[in-house]
């Protein structure tokens, strides 16, 4: 009986929308303008706050690769909006939509003086790419919560002078997260936590790849060969310095709280 009575409660909605269609039809159709119309308004304040943010971000970079020793690099944030005839209704028309609003967000770049900006996937080198994700990490440092970072072949193109200020930035970015740094420079080596060595080797006619985890006085001498000579004097007392400095920038980069 209780089935039989559930079904009565539901044949009667059905005829009920059944006979109310239009009205119905008017009803859902009035909703939907109405929900179209709040969606639009959203779309377009988060379109103005993410204009905003993206001036911003682009300020900051620019500061970083700036200090990375790219000073001709620019980087820019592209927003585009598309006109669709069944779009989102905005001020500005009707425009594509999607889940994350309104408009189509693109990294633009530019490493030399006199380009134009380009999409960074189009002009920058493996370096350049590294350099500038390294610029954009730093600047989001607070927001990011990406837990590990791999930065390849950073030092493209780096000098020494240049390559302690990608260290410092290196070592504070892994403050808080995990970085994994590819390097041929003892001025970026020396701010590891942990410094691997990566060396290929043949064992009965084969090559091996083997990686050796570097402490004490064989990471001195790794970090000497990196600056010519493991066998120089000059050269120990050089990387020593190199490893005090970076314990030195470690401990004021904890206590600032980077």
């Amino acid at each position: 009986l209780e089935d039989v009575l559930d079904f009565a409660v539901k044949a009667g909605e059905e005829l009920g929308n059944l006979q109310n269609r239009e009205e119905r039809r008017s009803y859902l159709e009035q909703k939907i303008r109405a929900m179209a119309d709040e969606a639009g308004r959203l779309a377009g304040e988060l379109s103005e706050a993410r204009r905003e943010a993206a001036w911003s971000l682009a300020q900051r970079v620019n500061g970083e690769l700036s200090d990375l020793g790219m000073p001709w690099a620019k980087f820019e944030v592209s927003l585009i909006q598309e006109e669709r005839s069944d779009g989102l209704p905005t001020p500005r028309g009707r425009l594509f939509y999607n889940q994350y609003g309104i408009d189509r967000v693109g990294f633009l770049g530019v490493t030399n003086p006199g380009e134009p900006l380009k999409p960074l996937a189009e002009i920058a080198s493996g370096g350049e790419t590294s350099r500038f994700m390294l610029a954009v990490k730093t600047a989001l440092s607070r927001a990011d919560s990406v837990p590990t970072l791999v930065f390849d072949e950073i030092d493209m193109g780096v000098g020494g002078r240049s390559a302690h200020v990608v260290g410092k930035k290196l070592a504070a970015l892994a403050q808080d997260r995990q970085v994994l740094c590819i390097t041929h420079l003892p001025q970026i080596a020396c701010y590891g936590h942990n410094h691997y060595r990566v060396r290929k080797d043949v064992a009965s006619g084969r090559a091996v790849s083997r990686i050796e985890l570097l402490d004490g006085a064989s990471r001195v001498e790794e970090l000497a060969a990196m600056l010519g000579s493991n066998a120089a004097g000059v050269m120990v007392e050089s990387a020593e310095e190199l490893l005090r400095l970076a314990r030195e920038t470690a401990a004021e980069q904890a206590a600032q709280g980077m």
